[in-house]
């Protein structure tokens, strides 16, 4: 395993629901102690302006897990929505240090944001290790309003965690991507995570994200057209869109219906990612629907898990 050899607890939140995990460390490995969900009174409202109420329901839907669980974990991961973000594809210079680089991409966020105090904003970013040609190399900048930071910390707090880390949460799922497919071996695959209406599209190259974009669409059935204009665009970039065959997807709303669709539509195979492949498993949660049937819809709390810590 790639973490250190603590238990630990990943929850995603999405607009509608918490999803938790618990991987306890026994016998000299990681197991799956735990897995739930549970969905919040009212949807979620990402703002400043309401962070006292969706912090209320984030407790109050994470009080229906713990009710039913006995954590044996400190440490808290957490994957947050794509809305919780203002995430920015920059170019990146990778003579700057760090703190020059972070100067760079606030002043880049007061000219893309100038309606927004980028004083209020915290942000974070990935390099994208990108040693194909002809794509540029860039950074995934994210930035997160304070007020949001301060609320999971206190949710944190509350619940007697300490919190190792926040990230996007399509970010989260490719840990469990990497960490249970052998993706670092091959050349290109798709990484695709649905997150209600919006797709985040991710161009992997060994692994490694190298392209990636965020991108609306109406309906599930649209989705194969907004994917062909993606790998048109790649290929216009210099990309051998002929070698990526393979698409690894998540999301709530994917199905074996919606998958067998699009892949009469396109040339790519689609596989929803198990999170969980490569982990013992509890004896306990050998009846678990959740595990059974909507593991791929855990990628983002697994995955987050999978970080150090």
């Amino acid at each position: 395993m790639i973490f250190h050899l603590e238990n630990r607890v990943g929850i995603n939140i999405s607009k509608d629901k918490i999803q938790f995990i618990e991987l306890v460390y026994f016998n000299n490995e990681f197991i799956l102690d735990a897995i739930d969900e549970a969905y919040f009174a009212d949807e979620l409202t990402f703002s400043p302006l309401h962070d006292v109420k969706t912090g209320s329901l984030i407790q109050n839907a994470f009080n229906e897990i713990i009710a039913k669980h006995k954590i044996k974990s400190k440490m808290l991961f957490v994957s947050l929505p794509s809305s919780v973000f203002n995430i920015l594809r920059l170019p990146f210079d990778h003579t700057l240090l760090e703190q020059d680089l972070l100067t760079q991409f606030r002043w880049d966020f007061r000219q893309l944001y100038p309606h927004l105090k980028s004083e209020e904003y915290s942000i974070q970013f990935h390099e994208i290790e990108n040693h194909v040609q002809p794509l540029p190399k860039y950074a995934i900048a994210g930035a997160i309003h304070r007020k949001h930071l301060r609320m999971i910390r206190n949710f944190a707090h509350k619940n007697g965690f300490t919190l190792a880390a926040i990230d996007y949460s399509h970010f989260g799922s490719d840990c469990a991507l990497q960490l249970n497919y052998q993706v670092s071996r091959e050349g290109y695959n798709l990484s695709l995570f649905f997150d209600d209406r919006q797709l985040s599209f991710e161009l992997l190259h060994q692994g490694k994200p190298v392209y990636l974009q965020l991108l609306k669409f109406t309906n599930y059935g649209t989705v194969p057209d907004v994917i062909e204009e993606q790998m048109l665009s790649l290929r216009q970039l210099g990309i051998p869109i002929e070698e990526i065959t393979n698409a690894f997807v998540y999301g709530d709303s994917i199905t074996p219906v919606l998958i067998e669709t699009w892949e009469n539509q396109t040339n790519l195979k689609y596989y929803p990612v198990n999170p969980f492949k490569k982990l013992t498993i509890s004896s306990k949660l050998s009846g678990s629907k959740l595990l059974k049937e909507h593991f791929f819809t855990f990628s983002a709390a697994a995955g987050i898990c999978y970080r150090l810590g």
